[in-house]
């Protein structure tokens, strides 16, 4: 189903390291304290070697796990093809429940508008699981039919599913938005702000497509050993620290690492907190994640502490009426006409 869409490599991918872009070379032979032995998680393997061998045209997923092929409800297969949308800047992989229909409402009006993204060319999508509620799933497939941007996969919704809608969002953009240059991770509960992110994403060298992986960065954070919906046993995960990782709700993925973490979470054991999964994968590939300030996690208690120059994206914004009011007091207004005045 994946094909490498990058040029043919000629490297010696089992060479004790390789060339990484002609940036620094990447030893994976030797894993030392920026490698997978500070933060073992199955399946401990030559990683590296097996994306080079992809990029070079082989086949190495027949060998990779198979605990996640979840067929999908729901597909849009034409909503970001090459022929209709040969460019696409940004790619926005939108987290939400099935029973969040007014939330997917208003966000469709506002920042997944592609017409407010005067800068960028943007498409999105909405990425959702299964419920055991027959009238919800009915409610769905009529919404998937009537806007055409609804995902769905076979797997039930809930929150140590999260991984797996996350590695929907990865393998779609892969399998039916390739041309994606950038993909935004984000929860339904954000706001984006089109104006600093279209500016940030256009001050990128095309390079950092390969390496880039930025959100809200969470760094030396300890393993939670309880019941909760966080708590993580030591059978599952031994250390007591994780690697550094970024918040899920918002985070920002160069297209080329989007696939090299792909085809890294077929090889590796499932994780059901999804930001520490992808903190995992970067790790056993040798990346580092990047903090941004812009992406914020935190709503400011204070309304005159909310500075506008300085967001892209905003947590904490779960009501329709709370994203129009930002819409409005970002200035949005005049960029995109709503249908409604913003109210609280």
């Amino acid at each position: 189903m994946f094909k490498s869409h990058g040029p043919i490599l000629k490297t010696d991918c089992t060479a004790p390291s390789i060339s990484d872009k002609g940036l620094f070379p990447l030893s994976f032979r030797a894993y030392n304290v920026v490698g997978t032995q500070m933060f073992a998680f199955p399946a401990q393997m030559d990683l590296l070697s097996r994306i080079c061998l992809f990029r070079k045209g082989q086949s190495i997923l027949n060998e990779s796990v198979r605990d996640r092929d979840f067929p999908l409800v729901h597909n849009q297969s034409e909503r970001c093809s090459a022929s209709q949308t040969p460019i696409v800047d940004l790619l926005l992989l939108i987290r939400s429940a099935h029973i969040q229909w007014n939330r997917r409402d208003v966000i469709r009006k506002l920042w997944a508008n592609k017409t407010c993204w005067t800068d960028l060319q943007v498409q999105h999508v909405f990425l959702l699981g299964t419920t055991p509620n027959k009238h919800q799933m009915d409610r769905i497939a009529r919404e998937a039919r009537r806007h055409k941007d609804v995902i769905q996969q076979d797997f039930l919704d809930s929150y140590r599913n999260m991984t797996y809608k996350f590695l929907l969002g990865l393998q779609w953009a892969i399998a039916f938005c390739p041309q994606a240059k950038w993909l935004l991770f984000i929860d339904d509960d954000f706001f984006v702000y089109p104006k600093l992110l279209s500016a940030f994403l256009g001050s990128l060298h095309p390079n950092f497509r390969y390496h880039l992986t930025l959100g809200s960065q969470h760094t030396n954070s300890e393993v939670i050993r309880d019941i909760s919906k966080w708590g993580i046993s030591k059978n599952l995960y031994a250390p007591e620290k994780y690697p550094n990782f970024v918040s899920g709700g918002s985070h920002l993925l160069g297209s080329e690492l989007a696939l090299e973490l792909y085809i890294g979470s077929r090889f590796t054991d499932y994780f059901p907190l999804d930001d520490v999964f992808t903190g995992i994968l970067l790790n056993k590939l040798l990346r580092t994640t990047l903090h941004s300030n812009n992406m914020i996690i935190t709503f400011p208690k204070v309304r005159y502490k909310l500075q506008t120059h300085r967001i892209m994206t905003l947590h904490g914004v779960p009501r329709p009426s709370q994203q129009r009011l930002l819409w409005w007091r970002f200035g949005m207004n005049q960029a995109c006409k709503i249908s409604s005045h913003p109210t609280v």
